[in-house]
């Protein structure tokens, strides 16, 4: 089985989003998101984008079945999710593929992957601390945290049964210093490909609180920006000799990318300088530290849910089969 086309990782155009991009309106400029969820079960391919609003969040499920022939030669399952919200000042996102096939026939494959992207502008106004028209640098704080999971792979190269997967994250922030991405430079990042020849993993420990250091004008409206991806892709191949074959991939940050209070104010000369204040939208609090917010928990219940499902569902397969080729991790 083939996939159809499938959300690709963009060529990241980082660069292109201004660190700071000063703006002239005198009433706070509205806060712009984007986000494009992607769920691919062979046949059944899900797709959801949003742009514009203050605040998205959605869920996306893609769910597809090859029940047994009147033979038993085959059977096989693939089903995908992608969940998403993004507000003023948080990302969360989710991703999940499940694969599951048996064959006592030729090969039969099952194959899913799932993606999510988001992104979030927020405008601020540091009045005070400095003259106006002059430089200064926003000190902020962002937590991270979340976990990427693959299931065990197998390969056997007598029957060329397989199974597979990849899960990663990435994320960057206007004024993000980080080191150690392969793939982009100046972002955070966790992924791990697995198959018969190991891990390969690319990560620099993105799960901690990083400091961003954001170019702004005082007295003038400057903006900020904070972007995630998330991706998983689970494949498996089963052998023809009738056993089960099941395997998953997951990137789980429905609870993450968050905004985590502003700790100073500099000036031109990198001093930090007192008696200033910070304005945004209506409704955005830059000053407050992170807090859990309800639909980040009601993503990471629906993960749990879906979660669930999933175990059920593996349930009523070793019901059907006591010895499985291979079995789901946790």
């Amino acid at each position: 089985m083939s996939s159809a086309a499938r959300l690709s990782l963009p060529s990241l155009g980082l660069c292109a989003l201004l660190a700071s991009a000063t703006l002239t309106a005198a009433a706070a400029p509205a806060v712009q998101t984007t986000l494009s969820l992607r769920a691919n079960a062979y046949h059944d391919n899900q797709r959801f984008d949003s742009s514009g609003q203050p605040f998205v969040m959605h869920d996306l499920a893609a769910h597809e079945s090859t029940l047994d022939t009147p033979a038993g030669f085959y059977a096989s399952e693939q089903s995908a999710e992608a969940s998403g919200t993004v507000t003023a000042t948080s990302i969360s996102l989710y991703s999940r593929s499940y694969t599951w096939a048996r064959s006592s026939a030729p090969l039969y494959s099952a194959f899913a992957d799932s993606a999510a992207r988001a992104s979030v502008t927020t405008p601020f106004l540091i009045t005070g601390g400095g003259t106006a028209g002059t430089k200064g640098t926003l000190v902020a704080h962002l937590q991270v945290d979340g976990k990427v999971e693959v299931g065990q792979p197998l390969y056997d190269p007598v029957t060329s049964a397989d199974a597979h997967g990849k899960a990663e994250m990435y994320f960057w922030a206007t004024g993000l210093n980080a080191t150690g991405c392969t793939t982009y430079a100046d972002a955070g990042c966790w992924t791990i490909n697995r198959d018969f020849s190991g891990d390969h993993v690319n990560t620099n420990n993105p799960n901690h609180t990083w400091e961003l250091r954001i170019p702004f004008t005082f007295g003038t409206w400057s903006q900020f920006s904070l972007q995630m991806w998330a991706t998983s892709l689970s494949r498996v191949t089963a052998n023809g000799t009738g056993g089960w074959i099941e395997h998953y991939a997951m990137t789980d940050y429905a609870h993450t990318l968050k905004w985590d209070g502003i700790v100073s104010v500099l000036g031109a000369n990198g001093q930090a300088v007192t008696g200033w204040s910070v304005e945004s939208a209506p409704g955005v609090d830059l000053l407050a530290s992170a807090v859990p917010e309800p639909g980040t928990w009601m993503l990471w219940g629906g993960g749990l849910l879906a979660g669930a499902w999933m175990r059920r569902r593996s349930a009523s397969i070793t019901r059907r089969d006591p010895q499985p080729s291979a079995t789901r991790g946790a």
